[in-house]
């Protein structure tokens, strides 16, 4: 048979996961301002588009070889079993099926397939890590009916039926929560997300960091803060910020004269702090919201400090490896004029619709739902109205965006698949409460519990995405925090911080391995650099979950106002000691007497901060007596010196 005999047969592949994908995204913006329907049925719709979408990419990425060899039949087969599952539940309230009068064994085989007909899918979609965890839990709570089992004790018993019943047939399974989180915000500002990509609104993103701090020392790295902060508030991933933002701010870093390596730490950094910068923080944020029964809105404002102090402390990093090594900013005839910016793209793709979605939320107090679909809403009439296209290329630009929402919406909906099935089986064998109680026995202290969680946050956030990390780490913390003491609030705000950090933290560290592939970096170094940029920010989530009235709103102004002055004097000075720069560059020995100085003022503690604040004096007394002045000035001029001059590209021309 010839080749074009081969790829003719699926042909309508592309079109068909494209048709899927918008199907998915138009249900989802219509529920968004009509109202869902019955929770259990619009799940039911939102995990059989999930499912479809899933198995067709998968069709997709086999190849038309594998493909003519039987695999059309099987994810045909599989196809229609998992939305005949779905369908039923769609027809029935499937919560009938309780605990007292159990499923009979054929619904519940049916079931089991689609579960690990799930899990699958969301091994294809993120690797073995998540699918694996579930499997192994699962694994292990069926055999702790076992006496002679060590972990016995550390749970509770739970048959096979019992588990499959309420993972199936129970608000406690894949019908709970946390889908319901992803079959509404969370798809509704992923669709919101869709439509700025698609719309233009990223490149208006690009020119305005450009505009903003790209002549500034070490120009092109600033401008890595300032998109992926704002592009990572729409996206919630930090591959994907790495993704669309490195492949422009890398290469103009290392143009510019960043090595490869700081490059790609920069971007993994700036990428996935951009998952905690509101008004938008991503699945996970939307999924404690639901966890803590906090209002979403409440969430977002007390997290502005923290990322402000975030965010600094890399743009201090940044500066200090700007003007150890003489690097500039990005040459003026590559910065748009002002006026370029104020043109109808970038009003009407991202300044207005962004507007609409503030002013909806934090004005009107209108839910996130009805926000985002006004939002998204304001982006398609720019795009329908919008002159110089024709209707066929508007129309072509609003099923891209709804395209690229809707296989999102259905990787992040494989995703929720197994974290609801993990947070399901924790709650049946009960182990996070006997967690808790062991420590409330011991008396730990909060310290050392907080330094404990912090890094089984990081671990569990191994090569899992932010949103899955959090709902596992939360599943179990919440009743810690109760045990240690800790306000709900700060708390989870605190392994939300962990968990996105274990994006850019070794061994796993899969937004710095985006990056360094973009920046042809090795990802060994850069990883090493990230921890480096990092570690001021690490001490921030110590800082509020002990002191929360560093968050907004959770103090007095005045308290705030000395104790976040405080706290950035400190991450500022310890960027400095960990960067080798403090007024000039640093011996390797100055180095942690600097950065112990910085840590000592950021702390929230009277005698500490005074004792750093004593210590730095006399660093700064002791140096300006020994000539830093001049001896900074004859380093600075001899480090500029032996700088290769750079050959830029030639400039994008921007119109008048």
């Amino acid at each position: 048979m010839s080749d074009s005999s081969r790829s003719g047969d699926l042909r309508w592949l592309k079109p068909a996961l494209t048709g899927a994908a918008v199907a998915l995204a138009a249900y989802h913006y219509w529920t968004s301002y009509r109202g869902s329907l019955p929770f259990i049925q619009h799940r039911s719709v939102h995990l059989g588009g999930v499912y479809i979408i899933l198995l067709l990419s998968w069709l997709q990425a086999t190849g038309r070889t594998k493909a003519k060899k039987g695999q059309v039949p099987l994810v045909a087969a599989l196809a229609v079993a998992s939305s005949a599952f779905f369908i039923f539940s769609f027809t029935r309230d499937i919560t009938f099926v309780r605990r007292q009068d159990p499923a009979s064994l054929a619904l519940l085989f049916w079931g089991i397939g689609v579960l690990l007909l799930g899990l699958e899918l969301c091994r294809r979609v993120l690797g073995w890590m998540l699918s694996g965890i579930v499997i192994g839990l699962t694994a292990i709570v069926l055999l702790a009916h076992i006496d002679f089992i060590p972990w016995s004790s550390w749970m509770a018993s739970v048959t096979a039926r019992d588990m499959a019943n309420t993972a199936l047939f129970t608000t406690q399974g894949i019908f709970g929560s946390i889908t319901g989180v992803s079959a509404g915000v969370v798809a509704s500002f992923l669709i919101f997300g869709g439509m700025l990509s698609a719309s233009g609104g990223s490149d208006s993103l690009m020119d305005l960091a450009r505009l903003l701090v790209g002549r500034f020392k070490g120009g092109p790295g600033k401008i890595s803060v300032v998109t992926s902060a704002f592009f990572g508030t729409v996206s919630g991933s930090a591959v994907a910020n790495v993704v669309v933002d490195g492949v422009f701010n890398i290469p103009l870093m290392k143009r510019t004269g960043f090595k490869p390596e700081f490059a790609a730490a920069v971007e993994a950094t700036t990428s996935a702090g951009g998952q905690l910068v509101p008004p938008v923080m991503g699945a996970a944020a939307f999924i404690m919201a639901e966890f803590t029964n906090i209002p979403y809105r409440d969430i977002a404002i007390a997290a502005i400090t923290p990322i402000v102090l975030y965010y600094l402390a890399v743009f201090v990093s940044i500066h200090i490896q700007a003007v150890k090594g003489g690097l500039g900013g990005i040459p003026q005839e590559e910065i748009p004029p002002a006026s370029h910016l104020f043109n109808s793209t970038f009003i009407g793709s991202f300044l207005l619709p962004m507007t609409v979605l503030l002013v909806s939320i934090y004005v009107y107090n209108r839910s996130l739902t009805f926000s985002s679909w006004a939002a998204t809403t304001t982006i398609i009439a720019f795009v329908l109205i919008r002159p110089g296209k024709s209707f066929i290329d508007r129309l072509r630009v609003i099923c891209e965006g709804g395209r690229t929402a809707g296989i999102e919406i259905a990787r992040i909906g494989a995703i929720v698949i197994a974290a609801q099935l993990l947070v399901s089986i924790l709650g049946m064998s009960a182990i996070a409460s006997r967690l808790a109680n062991f420590l409330a026995m011991g008396s730990l202290p909060v310290g050392l519990g907080l330094v404990f969680l912090a890094l089984v946050v990081i671990i569990l956030g191994f090569g899992v995405p932010t949103a899955a990390a959090y709902v596992i780490a939360a599943s179990f913390s919440t009743p810690i925090f109760s045990a240690l003491g800790i306000h709900p609030l700060p708390g989870h705000l605190f392994i939300l911080y962990f968990t996105v950090y274990a994006n850019v933290t070794p061994p796993v560290m899969p937004a710095t391995y985006a990056a360094s592939a973009i920046a042809k970096a090795n990802a060994a170094q850069a990883g090493l650099i990230g921890m480096r940029l990092l570690f001021p920010a690490l001490l921030v989530p110590f800082i509020f979950v002990t002191h929360p009235e560093l968050l907004l709103n959770q103090g007095s102004f005045g308290s705030l106002a000395v104790l976040f002055f405080c706290v950035a004097a400190g991450l500022c000075i310890t960027a400095m000691g960990l960067g080798g720069w403090f007024g000039r560059t640093l011996e390797r020995w100055e180095q942690p007497i600097i950065t112990i100085i910085g840590v000592l003022i950021a702390w929230p503690n009277f005698a500490m901060t005074c004792a750093g604040i004593a210590l730095l004096i006399t660093v700064v007394l002791l140096r300006w007596r020994s000539g830093w002045p001049q001896a900074n000035a004859k380093r600075t001029q001899t480090e500029s010196q032996r700088l290769p001059k750079e050959s830029f590209d030639t400039p994008p021309q921007f119109p008048k």
